[in-house]
């Protein structure tokens, strides 16, 4: 045997290994996370053709990733390394699209994209919102665009990046869209993937956003002012455009359906497009997948 053929048969060998591993460590039920290592595990997953999977601050993402889907959306803070979320994705063959609405979401003078003293100075932490009207939250971010950048350079140098979700209901918090459009011009230009979500009223009645992928935020909850669901569903319908569905997973309201029908309804919606992603796995102030619709999300969206 040659030394290429015995490099192959013993890289091979890892990998079945590995699997088998994987495998007989699964099973039934809600799965709790494991304590994550700061060594990477050695293979990372595939890069999946359609997202399945949750919002997460980055915090959550250990119980997150050891749950359904293929991706979590990653609300970074400082409180986490990066290399801690990197390795809890790795032990479940997750991916993640990056949250930079901390960034876009601010004043384009504290977006920290310029390298200079004052620049960066502007982006430092902060506070920000992110969530549907009537329930806005507040987190700590990880500061402007370049240290966003390298934040999350763990996780892509280990191939598990595979977008950044560049801002969160531009239109609908108030932001122009030629602002928006710049601030996906400088993430895209830096070479990522872009994704922008815009708030159901605003997004019926404006273009597009000029993002490799655009989602549509469409909720229903108790009180004034939700979507019942067949309106939100009809509404993705009628704009074959908006390629990644963005599900409710909190506050469910029980006009529509048990949360298992609602939750499948979402994924059902998100068959001929490029996903499906939910707000939200966990978040201060709401009733999320993790606290009240966990077995249920596990069935329908897969482990």
């Amino acid at each position: 045997m040659s030394t290429r053929q015995e490099d192959r048969r013993l890289a091979l060998g890892a990998v079945v290994i590995a699997v088998m591993w994987a495998v007989g460590c699964g099973g039934g039920g809600v799965t709790r996370p494991t304590p994550i290592s700061e060594e990477p595990p050695s293979v990372a997953p595939v890069m999946p053709t359609r997202y399945v999977g949750a919002f997460a601050a980055s915090r959550d993402v250990p119980e997150a990733a050891a749950n359904g889907g293929n991706a979590v959306l990653v609300v970074p803070t400082y409180s986490e390394s990066a290399e801690l979320v990197r390795n809890a994705l790795l032990a479940n063959g997750k991916v993640a699209i990056v949250s930079a609405h901390h960034v876009f979401g601010g004043p384009r003078d504290a977006w920290g994209v310029e390298p200079t003293i004052e620049a960066q100075s502007k982006a430092g932490p902060r506070a920000f919102a992110m969530g549907p009207r009537g329930h806005q939250v507040s987190a700590l971010s990880v500061g402007g665009w370049q240290r966003t950048v390298a934040w999350m350079k763990p996780i892509q140098d280990a191939g598990l990046l595979a977008g950044v979700y560049v801002v969160d209901e531009p239109l609908g918090n108030g932001i122009s869209a030629e602002t928006r459009d710049e601030a996906i011009s400088i993430v895209a230009s830096a070479g990522y993937t872009t994704i922008v979500g815009e708030w159901i009223d605003r997004a019926k009645k404006a273009d597009r956003a000029p993002s490799d992928l655009y989602g549509v935020t469409c909720y229903d909850w108790p009180g004034l002012g939700g979507w019942r669901m067949d309106r939100c569903e009809e509404a993705y319908r009628s704009h074959p455009e908006w390629d990644l569905v963005i599900g409710q997973a909190y506050d469910l309201h029980p006009r529509n359906g048990t949360p298992a029908e609602q939750l499948r309804r979402w994924v059902d919606l998100s068959q001929d497009r490029d996903g499906v992603i939910f707000w939200v796995w966990a978040w201060d102030g709401q009733t999320g997948i993790r606290d009240a619709y966990l077995a249920e999300y596990n069935a329908v969206v897969g482990r």
